[in-house]
């Protein structure tokens, strides 16, 4: 049986229910790679950053194995 609880007090039945707390913030992810040569040999460092949030809980509690 799978359902969200809000913040606050939430109840569970003990041996039917289990809490799988999951982060809803925002994660940044920093992405660097190394330094590449063109074909006319100029030196390019591309950075890159990545942004990452939960949208459903169910989901991802399902999809990665949490338990």
């Amino acid at each position: 049986m799978a359902r969200v609880g809000g913040p606050g007090l939430v109840l569970l039945w003990p041996g039917l229910e289990r809490e799988v707390r999951v982060s809803l913030r925002l994660v940044c992810l920093d992405l660097f790679c190394p330094e590449a040569l063109t074909r006319d040999g100029v030196s390019v460092c591309v950075k890159a950053t990545a942004v990452a949030a939960v949208a459903s809980p169910v989901c991802f509690a399902v999809r990665t194995g949490e338990r």
